[in-house]
């Protein structure tokens, strides 16, 4: 049954219904017709004899039962031949039917990589085949925009990791030059960049695993923060950057490892991107729900807020210059918040700088 086609199926289908109808609808015009035949047949003997008969009856009995033999075939040959125009019927009335499906599945078999932007007509009818193709067209256009975020994705990982690659093998190229070449100098450098690579792989497997959302327990965000900004107090320090933390409780359920890293990142950014003798922190709204974490550094412009929180995104590369990360670090907070069923928004902050919403 699973190899027949559908068009066939269909058509068994309404036919046993059909069948089953026609039965059942000639049994009970044979039954009827039987309790009529008894109902009318006149017998001789039941005559008054005051009655003269002027001739005599043939056999009615037998033919009574002759008419109703051919009454039951005749109901038979008529029921048969009315299954047989039905089931034919329904056969190409089907087919007609699946001429859209038919239509729509040889169309989906000529969809490959290099053709999925080209969208599959609709019908004219709105009709469950209709719906499906607009499903279908929504799929590839999905499917599209995934291959290119994946042939992107390939690319910028090359890219990432041939630069500081490249770094070191010009840093011993050099080594193997020169004789008298500060070894301190050199392996510093050596150093900078291999952690540069380590940060790299470590923030890829971050952001390419499924990160699972263990080990949940109720958290306090403003205790969590106030270890985070601690832990960023060396680093703000060398631009004289003020860290501040609003003293409010804000509960949340979570991973507190994972939301640590959310707002390291933050932080981080805001510390890395705001001038020098500025300011940074968080603050807390429970009633809305929201965290806010703002800085006063140089701003994003509206066309980058689109698409700040995609991978290997960095903002203005004119004033990246001296803050190079690999652009992961956004993508991997928006990634953990998902998991916690919260949003991220960027809006700028006033005079200057950006705010950071995070909704719960």
């Amino acid at each position: 049954m699973n190899k027949i086609n559908l068009q066939i199926r269909l058509t068994l289908l309404s036919s046993i219904l059909l069948t089953v109808a026609c039965i059942i609808l000639t049994f009970v015009i044979n039954l009827s017709a039987n309790r009529m035949v008894k109902s009318i047949v006149v017998y001789p003997e039941n005559l008054s004899d005051k009655i003269e008969l002027i001739e005599s009856f043939p056999a009615t009995e037998n033919e009574a039962m002759h008419k109703q033999r051919t009454f039951q075939l005749e109901s038979l040959g008529y029921m048969l031949i009315v299954i047989v125009i039905g089931s034919t019927c329904t056969y190409f009335m089907a087919g007609h039917a699946l001429k859209s499906v038919k239509k729509l599945t040889k169309s989906v078999k000529g969809k490959n990589v290099t053709n999925l932007t080209d969208t599959l007509p609709l019908p004219k009818i709105k009709d469950e085949i209709y719906e499906l193709t607009i499903a279908f067209n929504e799929m590839s256009q999905n499917l599209e925009k995934s291959f290119l975020l994946q042939k992107q994705f390939s690319g910028d990982v090359a890219h990432e990791l041939r630069t500081p690659l490249a770094v070191l093998q010009a840093k011993v190229d050099v080594f193997k030059m020169e004789d008298n070449i500060d070894t301190s100098k050199f392996t510093r450098d050596l150093s900078i960049q291999l952690n540069r690579l380590a940060d790299l792989i470590n923030d890829l497997l971050w952001f390419s695993k499924d990160i699972p959302l263990e080990n949940i327990s109720q958290i306090d965000l403003s205790v969590l923060v106030q270890d985070v900004s601690e832990e960023l107090y060396s680093l703000a320090k060398e631009k004289n950057i003020e860290i501040e933390i609003e003293k409010a409780s804000f509960l949340v359920t979570g991973n507190d490892a994972l939301l640590e890293r959310v707002f390291y990142n933050l932080l981080q950014n805001g510390i890395k991107y705001s001038e020098n003798n500025s300011k940074v922190g968080v603050s807390f709204n429970a009633k809305r729900k929201t965290v806010l974490v703002w800085d006063t550094g140089f701003g994003i412009e509206d066309t980058e807020k689109a698409v700040i929180f995609e991978p290997f995104y960095r903002i203005n590369k004119s004033r990246n210059k001296k803050n190079e990360g690999n652009g992961l670090g956004l993508a991997i907070c928006k990634k953990i918040l998902q998991k916690h069923g919260a949003k991220i928004s960027v809006t700028n902050n006033s005079p200057n700088g950006t705010i950071f919403e995070i909704c719960f």
